[in-house]
């Protein structure tokens, strides 16, 4: 028999057990943080795949646990830190106190590319967050838990992003970039009729499991990245330092949480009263759209920043700070911070004697709107998109382009000759992953059925052929097309090249076999060839 020492109070949600045949890797004491025990534990099948993972988990834990004990002005509350990944779980993870359960798919059994690992990077980060925000101080009711959510959806990618030049088991470009794709989770459930005030009111724990959505969580993150702006870094720092000393091993409100925040709140035009009124407690988002004279080159030229409600039927319209950017011929950016009132319009002044060729609104992303790019800055957009500089720039405009194709105001045969013209050159492996996702997207829903093969065979035949064209050592992007090569394969005569490749028998693909899991893929699509008899089927098992 085991007796474990008492613990502080715990919300009843986080008291949990393990049991099962699961095999321990425990991390060396003398490599621990602070002298926290760590272990993480699988099932007997999946421990050698684990144990290559090991040093990578082990790692994200540790820089973030350092981070987090910094910025939130608060050392790690508890005795150990467990994760497990445990078989068929039916989450993808769980920030049980120093217990963090997590779906073992998590645990690759094959090269996957920069991003997915990334992505348990961020699962990783996010549950170690909830250790201070839903763990150490708990939300008082289920009508806060986007709080919780939120502020760990946020905080975990921005705690990657300020590591990122301690972490050596992963090379990565930019966790705000990720951020801002996972943000389309919250843009397309914000845009639905069935969208729903961040914060609301919730009668009981049954009506609680239908609030975890992407209003809840990834539209709330962006509201923390924008108060976080709005506050500036130090400030936010010492209100979280405050406020989890004072309601420490207990209960809080948003009330609560909004006072310390207050207490460092600088900006005279409003308060966070008025600021959660419009973000917390009003449903659906804005629309921001510059108009700007691209002739004028004085010194106080005007931009005018329209903004209106997405839908009529939540006509909020919301005070954002942003910053604009201005593009010059040879790509040098100049940048303004922007108050954008909320009204119709608001007018800001900036130097235009560079004779600028582009603004972009939002740069840096630190607001949560949908941004349509004015004609002008469109047309040398699309011309120049390599040529932008910063990765969260260019990430941004490619999103544009994808809300475009959905507003009907760019065809989905446009937007795949963009790729086609621009994106062998882009030098960001995420935007490169994510582009082929929009392309799937917008190709199969939003696409006129009878134009559907044509572009998806444009795209199958754009990646078959880049493939033997990239270079060895970028093994990441050949990941990625390998993938997304078998995701476009809709034809008949396509599906014979991805079964042909499978078989060692393509010469395009013969230096880039095929994973597991590619060819399980390949298997579920040749079952519908016509040209194929049941025994023939059968024998590709």
């Amino acid at each position: 028999m085991t007796i474990f020492t008492e613990t502080k109070l715990l919300p009843t949600y986080l008291f949990c057990y393990v049991a099962g045949e699961y095999l321990e890797l425990k991390l060396e004491e003398s490599k621990t943080y602070n002298g926290i025990p760590m272990s993480l534990y699988c099932i007997e099948s999946l421990y050698k795949h684990m144990e290559e993972l090991a040093p990578f988990i082990f790692e994200i834990t540790i820089e973030s646990m350092r981070f987090f004990e910094s910025f939130f002005g608060y050392k790690y509350a508890f005795n150990k830190y467990d994760q497990i990944f445990a078989h068929e779980y039916k989450w993808g993870a769980m920030e049980n106190a120093g217990i963090v359960t997590f779906n073992d798919l998590y645990i690759f059994k094959e090269k996957v590319s920069v991003e997915r690992k990334l992505a348990l990077a961020n699962t990783i980060s996010h549950e170690l967050a909830h250790h201070w925000f839903g763990n150490l101080v708990t939300m008082k009711w289920w009508d806060d838990l986007w709080l919780n959510e939120s502020f760990a959806d946020f905080i975990s990618h921005f705690c990657l992003e300020k590591i990122k030049g301690n972490v050596t088991t992963l090379s990565y470009e930019s966790s705000m970039a990720s951020f801002l794709q996972r943000k389309g989770w919250g843009y397309h459930e914000d845009m639905m009729i069935t969208t729903h005030p961040i914060r609301g009111k919730v009668a009981n724990t049954s009506v609680a499991d239908s609030i975890f959505d992407g209003i809840t969580y990834s539209k709330g993150a962006a509201t923390m990245k924008q108060l976080l702006f709005l506050m500036k870094e130090e400030n936010f720092s010492k209100a979280l330092s405050e406020y989890f000393h004072k309601y420490e091993w207990n209960n809080a409100t948003i009330e609560d949480f909004l006072e310390y925040m207050q207490r460092h709140f600088a900006i005279k035009e409003f308060t966070l009263t008025e600021w959660r009124q419009m973000w917390l407690e009003k449903a659906s988002l804005n629309v921001i759209q510059a108009s700007w004279n691209p002739n004028d080159t004085s010194k106080d030229a005007k931009i005018t920043i329209k903004q209106t409600p997405y839908t009529q039927e939540h006509p909020t319209l919301r005070l954002h700070k942003i910053k604009v950017a201005f593009f010059t011929e040879k790509f040098e950016v100049d940048v303004i911070d922007v108050l954008i009132l909320p009204q119709n319009e608001t007018v800001a002044h900036y130097d235009a004697s560079k004779g600028y060729k582009a603004v972009l609104l939002n740069f840096e992303d630190h607001t949560f709107a949908k941004n349509i790019i004015d004609p002008v800055s469109l047309d040398f957009f699309i011309n120049n998109i390599n040529s932008i500089g910063d990765i969260l720039s260019r990430t941004l405009i490619w999103r544009s382009f994808f809300e475009m194709i959905k507003d009907a105001a760019m065809t989905s045969h446009k937007f795949v000759d963009v790729i086609t013209s621009s994106l062998a050159k882009e030098s960001s492996d995420s935007i490169f992953e994510r582009q082929f996702d929009f392309a799937h997207t917008a190709i199969n829903h939003y696409t006129p059925k009878k134009e559907r093969d044509a572009l998806n065979s444009t795209m199958f035949s754009y990646i078959y052929d880049l493939i033997p064209k990239i270079p060895a050592d970028q093994q990441n992007r050949i990941v990625i097309l390998k993938s997304k090569l078998i995701s476009f394969a809709y034809t008949n005569e396509e599906k014979q090249i991805l079964l042909n490749w499978m078989n060692g028998q393509d010469q395009n693909l013969k230096d880039h076999p095929m994973t597991v899991g590619q060819r399980w893929s390949t298997v579920v699509k040749a079952f519908t060839l016509p040209t194929l008899t049941i025994e023939e089927k059968e024998a590709i098992f």
